[in-house]
């Protein structure tokens, strides 16, 4: 899990801890201002895509609306001059032709209403910024939102209920306009969960779609595309042994599945099952159908018929070039394959059904609707009248032509035969959404589908798909009946991000590596060993060569990445990234997770047999922290001491995590400040307000185990103590926990500052790979490197509390230290 929920779902764990001991009224109490509001960014935020072009804006005075006064009516609610922002995801032309509408409509509205549209990144980074404002005037007036996203912000009773000013004789729609929404569609976005409330209106919607090269076929000896399973095997795997004539490039691949939850979901329902139950309320990812299907993908994949997608748009890109027979994506994607092909081989090409065993097609139909947060009734109408507009025929029209979205009412279609006889392949796949399905519309299925994707990938790299479905499924059911037993959603992890394709640059070639810098904040021959280990697995995930080094310090590597600025990755924590980011614009690529966590802790470590019991008692005590540049060695404890009025004595700079802990092992130091992981528990889960340490009565017990793992009993020992338990095995009976810091940002891989931008994605999504393999265990992810178990995308605005930090502070790159 990328962020987990007991980080999330109760600001209280923003407030810094103190290992289990009560908290002290006095003690944090600045830092705990400082840190509330990055600490729920920094837990919640999600997947890397373009920043908005714009900050939020700044929403109307007042209070958010609970609940309608006695005798209120939607009738006297005066619309006039207001503001609405509307947050949403889409980009390039898209996001000109929403401009556009947008224009119209402030132009020509009598109320005086001006909508500000906000480009907000992602679906997913819509989601999680709207967990940290819901219910607030902080809320944008209208967003994007798939069902299950709605529902899961519903649980908060964040969202308006649409019936009160659809049904509205004044303000709502006639009979006859709710009559020529298509009836799925328009049913779609009200909730029977919720008393039937309507918390969306469609304004466009898309389907899952099987692209084929019908030139190809036909060299193959087919005059149709498949319609079964079977057939489709028989095909892709002729395919691979037969390259087509036309095809602009080498190699010949049947098919290539993007390991996603929305795949999943459309080829279970090719195999005539679901992966919800409605009437069970379940989810069933280990239902027959799912199990048939993903047999099915293994076995094409073990047959060398098919292969995973290992680039962003690397089927489109394939498909293009003639290279590719099959692909299976979303119908708004239609556009960008014939661009691919057009750039290609060249080709006749179709879309259909993905081939199924039932009588009749199944398609995966879906698409995000436009929800209104609960703000203020001026601001709720405003935004519903744009909505109205939004979905009127003309502007449904203008829409589906420029977006290549499908439309939701029927005279829209009816009015787009033009279109469709310019564009068949649109037409197509138009036809069939008469076999419409959809995937669940509960809380927490953007939480389930990460999970989904994970096991797609062990699916796919050979793991046993009963068991993997199994497990799978219990997990995905466990989430949903802790989402539905909520007052409020948790966040999501962060979903993958779709860039484009990568196009030629002259960083990363062996004349031009890109230079990868890591922090020595632990041994530095093992990292440079390990990092060159890392930077041939990256080569060999993307086709980039790659130079690592370890810089002489934080500020080194800081300095490093600003001098060479188009083609620098550097692993940094929080407090290098926002100094480095200060200094010449580095931004933030990946953060780190450690077990089920995107944070950390600053562990205040003493000697066992020290009378320390409290960070009191360090006034005037020997301090050892890793560098001037550490985050949790430096900054953070700098701040605490700070707060609490306390003035360490000699200071020793240890040159990083193990040496400052080592320094306390050795009797050099009274105390040292080194980063904390939670334990693994012999039971159950490590939580805030647990306390840090083991238990005394296993002290003794502590040591290596047989895999060279730091155990105390049953417990796992994943703090900096564990760093040097190759030369000192007795380090937990020698030094023990004095208590901890707030929650901490993890390290980021962080991008130079004109690194080029169609890079990066290619970058992380092969470094997020990585961490899956069992050559990471031996490199990133082992103890005496940095530890990672997992990435997800970090934000800039996530580092705001840090950098509130060093100005409390007076921290700059040039007094690191002083």
């Amino acid at each position: 899990m990328w962020v987990p929920e007991r980080v999330c779902s109760d600001i209280k764990t923003l407030v810094p801890n103190l290992g289990g001991k009560k908290m002290r009224k006095h003690l944090y109490g600045v830092i705990a201002v400082l840190m509330a509001l990055t600490m729920l960014l920094a837990a919640c935020k999600p997947a890397a895509t373009p920043a908005p072009t714009d900050e939020p804006s700044t929403p109307s005075e007042g209070e958010p609306t609970e609940e309608m006064a006695e005798g209120f009516s939607w009738d006297n609610v005066d619309p006039s001059g207001q503001e609405v922002i509307f947050w949403h995801q889409h980009s390039k032309e898209r996001e000109e032709a929403l401009n556009q509408i947008v224009e119209d409509f402030n132009a020509t509205n009598e109320y005086g209403i001006t909508v500000v549209a906000e480009y907000q990144g992602s679906y997913g980074d819509i989601f999680n910024k709207m967990l940290g404002v819901l219910n607030t005037l902080d809320a944008p007036d209208l967003v994007v939102a798939y069902q299950n996203q709605a529902a899961t912000y519903q649980l908060s009773d964040a969202l308006m209920d649409m019936n009160e000013l659809v049904n509205n004789e004044k303000w709502g729609l006639s009979e006859a306009d709710k009559a020529d929404f298509f009836p799925g569609f328009y049913s779609q976005d009200v909730f029977p969960n919720f008393g039937n409330q309507r918390l969306g209106l469609a304004p466009n919607r898309s389907m899952e779609v099987m692209y084929y090269n019908m030139d190809w076929l036909k060299e193959l000896g087919y005059d149709a595309p498949p319609t079964t399973p079977d057939e489709f095997k028989e095909m892709a795997c002729k395919a691979v042994e037969n390259p087509f004539s036309k095809a602009t490039v080498d190699g010949a691949k049947g098919y290539e599945l993007s390991i996603d939850a929305s795949r999943m979901a459309s080829w279970t329902f090719a195999f005539g099952g679901d992966v919800y139950n409605y009437e069970d309320a379940a989810y069933t990812y280990d239902s027959e159908a799912s199990k048939e299907a993903m047999t099915f993908i293994q076995d094409l994949i073990n047959e060398g018929c098919a292969s995973q997608v290992v680039e962003a748009y690397g089927d489109q890109t394939d498909f293009g070039n003639g290279t590719l027979l099959f692909a299976v994506g979303s119908s708004s994607g239609l556009p960008y394959y014939g661009s691919a092909v057009d750039a290609g081989a060249q080709f006749d090409w179709s879309v259909g059904p993905i081939p199924h065993t039932t009588p009749d097609p199944v398609m995966n139909v879906y698409g995000a609707s436009v929800s209104i947060p609960k703000t203020t009734p001026e601001r709720q109408l405003a935004a519903w009248l744009f909505t109205k507009f939004y979905t009127n025929p003309e502007q449904q029209a203008v829409w589906a032509k420029a977006s290549n979205y499908f439309p939701v009412r029927a005279s829209v279609a009816e009015g787009l035969s033009d279109y469709f006889a310019a564009n068949e392949t649109y037409k197509t796949a138009f036809d069939l959404l008469q076999y419409s399905w959809f995937e669940p519309p509960v809380p927490g299925y953007d939480f389930v589908r990460d999970e989904v994707s994970s096991a797609m990938a062990a699916i796919v790299d050979g793991a046993d798909v009963n068991e993997t479905l199994n497990a799978l499924n219990e997990s995905a059911n466990e989430q949903l009946a802790e989402q539905l037993s909520q007052t409020s959603a948790p966040p999501p992890p962060p979903p993958t991000a779709v860039p484009e394709p990568t196009p030629e640059v002259n960083v990363g070639t062996e004349d031009h590596p890109i230079k990868v810098l890591f922090v020595p904040s632990v041994d530095v021959d093992f990292m440079i060993s390990s990092g060159d280990l890392i930077a041939q697995a990256l080569n060999e995930a993307t086709g980039l060569f790659f130079e690592v080094s370890v810089p002489t310090s934080y500020a080194a590597t800081i300095e490093e990445m600003c001098a060479s600025p188009t083609d620098t990755i550097g692993f940094i924590p929080a407090l290098g990234y926002a100094l480095a980011n200060q200094l010449c614009g580095v931004e933030p690529g990946l953060a780190s997770e450690r077990y089920g966590w995107n944070v950390y802790w600053t562990e205040f470590v003493v000697a066992r047999d020290s009378d320390f019991q409290t960070l009191e008692d360090l006034d005037g005590a020997t301090w050892a922290f890793p560098d001037a540049g550490s985050t949790s060695g430096y900054l953070y404890p700098l701040a605490i001491f700070d707060d609490l009025g306390i003035a360490p004595g000699e200071q020793i700079e240890a040159g990083g995590h193990p040496q400052a802990v080592k320094a306390v092992y050795n009797g050099e130091a009274d105390v040292a400040t080194v980063y904390f992981s939670a334990p693994l528990l012999p039971e159950g889960t490590w939580q805030m307000g647990d306390s840090p340490d083991v238990p005394d009565e296993v002290v003794e017990e502590c040591g290596p185990n047989d895999e060279g793992k730091l155990y105390c009993g049953g417990y796992r020992v994943l703090d900096a103590r564990s760093a040097i338990l190759t030369e000192a095995p007795d380090v937990v009976q020698k030094v023990r926990i004095l208590d901890l810091s707030g929650e901490i940002p993890n390290d980021t891989m962080s991008f130079s500052p004109d690194f080029p931008e169609d890079l990066r994605q290619v970058i992380m999504d092969a470094v997020v790979a990585y961490i899956q393999t069992d050559a990471c265990a031996e490199t990133l992810c082992n103890e005496k490197f940095y530890d990672w178990t997992g990435a997800g995308p970090i934000f800039d605005e996530n580092f705001d509390g840090v950098r509130l930090l060093m100005e409390a502070q007076g921290i700059t790159l040039e007094n690191l230290g002083e």
